[in-house]
């Protein structure tokens, strides 16, 4: 999704950029727009950075959060486990990543049985 919105905006800021040197001169107000597009361009170009930073720290969280739930649940494992190492880890791991829409499934699934059976 951020791909597509900073390409779009990529894409205007071009626009306003090829717009502006159709009215190149020694006038303010081109100096002015120019000055415009730059900032917007740098502004996008720290934003997209920021973001990719940010996912790169959430990954490592949850890995690190997988990691310790695959300690807890096996405590045979030592430090060094992969998480590839083992489709049984694997599994664990995928099962954590899903775990807020299957904790929500099962939760609606015991609601109905319970419903039923009374």
């Amino acid at each position: 999704m951020l791909k597509q919105l900073s390409t779009s905006i990529k894409d205007k800021l071009k626009v306003h950029a090829d717009d502006i040197s159709n009215y190149q001169g020694d006038s303010l107000n081109y100096k002015l727009m120019k000055l415009h597009i730059k900032a917007h361009t740098r502004k996008l170009t720290e934003l997209i950075n920021r973001y990719r930073e940010l996912q790169f720290i959430q990954k490592r969280n949850e890995e690190d959060r997988v990691q310790m739930l695959i300690k807890i649940a096996n405590k045979e494992n030592d430090s060094k486990q992969s998480l590839n190492s083992n489709p049984s880890v694997v599994n664990i791991a995928a099962q954590y990543a899903f775990g807020k829409n299957s904790k929500n499934h099962l939760f609606r699934r015991s609601r109905k049985t319970k419903y039923r059976a009374s």
